[in-house]
């Protein structure tokens, strides 16, 4: 059997997709032109891009669980990011809910793997993994300040794609993958209608991921999008009757009680500015005064 190892072909092709899809939807719902941004959504897709092929170039050097579990903390880098690139500040009990969350998703995804079933020396494939997780943070914090300036979701998904593709096309020319590619649809010409699903679907999910980054924030989608591993094993093993391990049963109270105390604590409590302190003295002041003016003329 002849395998797919076609990566960057694949993702060229994946991104031309979405840039379609976020071009058609801007036809319908128009959203405001950011020319001048364009050096943020370079370094955006940059990032994006490259947290990608990291990401999938650990698993030649790493397990599967092992990627998958690195993977589990991303929300803390995009956290960490956003404070350093967007200046974004967060309540205390923030971090402290995202951490939980991260790594009971960490620990959850364990599933009876030890330490002593996976690479015995930290090497190439950890050194990808946390390669992947700082970019994930920068893409995160550059994402973070574009909502600065009222990027809409489709316009967000149309430019990162844009620089995306500008940059996979001489990679996927020097790779060397262009012409295998080609001869390799020839031989499987059915493979073009797998390549569509898939680049329809992810379309489709990028549109929802990028109305969660402009509406919410890039640390919200980076939760979302963590959590759900662990809401699909759960759903999986309650369906099928499988038996949980101690470390999913951690890490499960880890990620509902992350999840809940965010939802009743997690919240920055807007503070009465020194504006509006300023103005109630003002009035209090000139209420004082008029009264003894009164005082006097009476």
């Amino acid at each position: 059997m002849e395998l797919f190892d076609f990566y960057f072909s694949l993702l060229l092709f994946q991104c031309i997709i979405n840039f379609i899809f976020s071009r058609i939807a801007l036809w319908f719902w128009p959203e405001i032109s950011v020319p001048s941004l364009q050096h943020k959504f370079g370094i955006c897709g940059f990032s994006y891009i490259t947290a990608m092929y990291t990401s999938n170039t650990s698993l030649k050097y790493v397990t599967y669980p092992t990627q998958v579990i690195g993977k589990s903390i991303k929300p803390i880098p995009v956290m960490l990011l956003s404070v350093l690139l967007a200046k974004r500040r967060y309540p205390l009990q923030k971090y402290i809910f995202v951490t939980m969350i991260s790594f009971g998703v960490a620990f959850f995804m364990l599933r009876g793997h030890s330490a002593g079933n996976s690479a015995s020396e930290f090497g190439f494939g950890e050194c990808l993994l946390i390669s992947s997780l700082l970019l994930d943070g920068v893409t995160g914090g550059v994402q973070e300040d574009l909502r600065k300036h009222n990027v809409g979701s489709y316009t967000l998904m149309m430019h990162m794609n844009f620089w995306s593709i500008i940059y996979l096309v001489p990679v996927t020319v020097f790779s060397g993958e262009v012409s295998p590619f080609m001869e390799f649809i020839k031989r499987h010409p059915h493979i073009l209608y797998d390549m569509s699903i898939f680049g329809l679907t992810s379309a489709v999910g990028q549109i929802f991921l990028f109305g969660l980054i402009t509406n919410f924030s890039p640390l919200t989608c980076s939760i979302v999008t963590t959590t759900r591993k662990f809401f699909t094993v759960l759903f999986s093993i309650i369906v099928f009757g499988h038996s949980m391990t101690t470390c999913q049963w951690i890490g499960t109270v880890l990620i509902f009680s992350g999840l809940l105390l965010d939802q009743i604590y997690g919240k920055t409590r807007p503070k009465q500015s020194s504006n509006n302190t300023n103005n109630i003295n003002g009035t209090v002041n000139s209420v004082k005064s008029h009264r003894e003016l009164r005082k006097k003329s009476e």
